[in-house]
């Protein structure tokens, strides 16, 4: 997902437009982007506008769902159109590489919801 893309969109379930994202780097991946971890997006004209973000996820900063980015392409679906299947399997693949807020208090789902199954 290109980082100038984020003005665009907007959370289908608040429609916040307002995101923090955080950038999943694998080994292997030919993505330049500075820093890394998570970080607060402001506008299109920062260092990173023209990069592409293979994989990660955005917050939305007004109601804490997260939805991921896999292979460059943004998962935006309200929470009844979610697999949760497909959506833990992403949070336990790359559980140390995101935010604990996502990991134990994300939304719709999170990795303390599977732990009390």
């Amino acid at each position: 997902m290109q980082y100038d893309l984020i003005d665009l969109i907007a959370c289908p379930m608040c429609r916040g437009n307002s995101f923090s994202k955080s950038v999943i780097r694998e080994e292997g991946d030919n993505v330049i982007i500075p820093g890394h971890g998570e970080h607060t997006y402001t506008d299109s004209n920062n260092d990173g506008a023209n990069h592409d973000m293979k994989n990660g996820i955005l917050l939305c900063n007004t109601c804490g769902r997260w939805y991921p980015i896999i292979n460059s392409i943004h998962i935006l679906l309200p929470d009844t159109y979610r697999d949760e299947k497909k959506d833990m399997e992403f949070l336990t693949k790359y559980k140390s590489d995101l935010p604990d807020i996502v990991i134990n208090n994300g939304k719709p789902f999170n990795i303390k919801v599977l732990e009390k199954t």
